[in-house]
């Protein structure tokens, strides 16, 4: 079996109230001399995002198109179709460089009611 991903780590290291123990550490795996030293989990998001991120632009315009029209209704469909991790950046910008044509409490309604 493959090594456990941090997720399953820190789910099952949670206690009853829902918090991690005071002295919980995410497992620390050796280095060896000639390579590069990640913090525990780094590597995974770096490479992850950073060596070929997915193309979401068509999807980013498709949710700001309808953030425009008020029909923010819609995004929820968009959204539970992809990670939020993977459009939360790019949608996040798309926002930003459109902020003068969006109403800001469509969009504020949706992250609140979404």
């Amino acid at each position: 079996m493959g090594k456990k991903s941090i997720y399953d780590i820190i789910k099952k290291a949670l206690g009853a109230n829902k918090r991690l123990p005071q002295d919980f550490q995410l497992p620390q795996e050796p280095t060896p001399p000639n390579e590069l030293k990640f913090m525990v989990g780094a590597r995974d998001g770096a490479f992850a995002f950073h060596a070929s991120p997915p193309k979401y632009d068509d999807v980013i315009k498709e949710i700001v198109r309808y953030f425009k029209s008020g029909k923010a209704a819609k995004v929820t469909k968009i959204m539970n179709k992809h990670s939020v991790i993977d459009l939360i950046d790019p949608l996040l910008q798309a926002i930003q460089e459109n902020a003068k044509e969006l109403d800001p409490a469509v969009v504020r309604d949706y992250a609140h009611d979404g």
